[in-house]
C-alpha cells in the first residue's frame, strides 16, 4: 500500500537516559539523536514533516539548581520547531509568525495549538489573537509581547518573569509566617501517609516576594517597598503576590524551593501545590510510590530499616 500521502504522528518520550544520572550520561544521546535525525533527513522524511523537538525540563538537582541559570533552565527545557524547506517560500507569515515567537512568553499550550493548526490547515495566521483570554495560542500567530503567565496558564512557581525582583528581609515575622505556611502544607499532604516522618523546619534559605503575575512582565522592575512589609505595603498596585523560598526541612535535610500566593485583603496563603526538590532523596522514601509524595516523604526509621534488608 502506498501510504506516501497519508497523514501519519508520531510521539517520542525517552527519559532513561537523563532520569539516571543526568550529568554523567545525558551527553551520550547527542549521537543517538543526531543518527535518528539524519536518517530521516537523508530519507526524505523531512520534506513534509513538521518536527518538534523538545524536553519537559532541564536539570533538576543539586547545587545548580540553586544558581540563577539552574532555576531557568528549570523552567525553560528547550523547543525546537523545524518546518520543511518549501514551507517558508509558500507560508512566509506563519514562518515569519515562528521566528517572532521565539522572543515571547511561550508553553506547551501553545503547541497543542500549534498541532491543531497543522491538523487544520488553513495556509495564514487569522490574527484573531486574545492573550487574556486564551491559554493556548497557535505558534503560526504572533503572540502578543505583553503576554503574562498568567495569561497562559502557567503557575507563579514556573514563571520566569520575575526572577529578579527585589528580595525583602525586613520583615522577619512575615517571613517565618511564610515558610511555616509550608510545612504546614507538606503535613497535610502527608497526613494520609502514616509511613512517612513529619517534617519540620530546620532553615528559610531564600526569602523573595514579587508582585503578582498579572503585571506586564516588562513592568517587573517596580518593587514592593523594601522598608515594610505590612498588609498595605504587600497591596500596593494589586492585593496579591508571588512570594519564594527556599527552605530546609528534617529529618534528613531536605532541601525545597516553594511558591506561594499571598492575598493582602484576605490575608491568606495559597501554594498552587508548587515545589520543587533541590536534593535527592534516594532510597530514602521507598515505603510511598509516587514522584509527588516520595520527593517530600522521608520513611519512618523502622520502615527504612525494613526496605534496606
Amino acid at each position: 500500500m502506498n501510504t506516501t500521502n497519508r497523514p501519519a504522528f508520531a510521539f517520542s518520550f525517552p527519559v532513561r537516559l537523563t532520569h539516571e544520572d543526568s550529568l554523567k550520561y545525558a551527553y551520550t544521546a547527542d549521537d543517538y539523536y543526531f543518527e535518528i535525525l539524519e536518517k530521516a533527513l537523508n530519507s526524505g522524511v523531512f520534506k513534509n514533516t513538521v518536527l518538534v523537538f523538545f524536553g519537559d525540563h532541564g536539570f533538576r538537582f543539586g547545587n545548580f539548581l540553586k544558581t540563577f541559570i539552574g532555576k531557568l533552565e528549570e523552567r525553560m527545557p528547550m523547543m525546537y520547531v523545524a518546518v520543511p524547506k518549501w514551507f517558508h517560500k509558500k507560508y512566509p507569515q506563519i514562518v515569519n509568525s515562528l521566528s517572532h515567537n521565539t522572543r515571547r512568553l511561550t508553553s506547551n499550550f501553545d503547541i497543542y495549538e500549534t498541532l491543531k493548526d497543522i491538523l487544520y490547515f488553513s495556509g495564514k495566521p487569522t490574527g484573531n489573537i486574545d492573550a487574556k483570554k486564551q491559554r493556548g495560542i497557535s505558534l503560526f500567530e504572533k503572540i502578543p509581547a505583553d503576554r503574562t503567565c498568567e495569561n497562559a496558564g502557567i503557575l507563579p512557581h514556573w514563571c520566569v518573569c520575575k526572577l529578579e525582583e527585589d528580595e525583602l528581609t525586613k520583615n522577619t515575622k512575615f517571613r517565618d509566617r511564610s515558610a511555616q505556611f509550608f510545612v504546614d502544607d507538606v503535613y497535610h499532604r502527608l497526613a494520609n501517609h502514616k509511613m512517612c516522618s513529619r517534617l519540620e523546619l530546620d532553615e528559610i534559605k531564600v526569602f523573595k516576594i514579587f508582585k503578582s503575575t498579572s503585571r506586564n512582565p516588562d513592568n517587573a522592575s517596580n518593587s514592593v517597598n523594601h522598608t515594610t512589609v505590612t498588609n498595605s505595603a504587600l497591596s500596593i498596585g494589586s492585593n496579591k503576590h508571588i512570594i519564594k523560598i527556599s527552605v530546609v526541612l528534617n529529618p534528613r535535610s531536605g532541601e525545597f524551593d516553594t511558591t506561594l500566593v499571598y492575598d493582602a485583603w484576605s490575608q491568606k496563603f495559597d501554594s498552587y501545590e508548587a515545589i520543587s526538590r533541590l536534593n535527592k532523596y534516594g532510597h530514602t522514601a521507598d515505603c510511598v510510590k509516587g514522584e509527588k509524595i516520595q520527593m517530600l516523604c522521608y520513611c519512618k526509621k523502622q520502615l527504612l530499616d525494613l526496605f534496606q534488608d
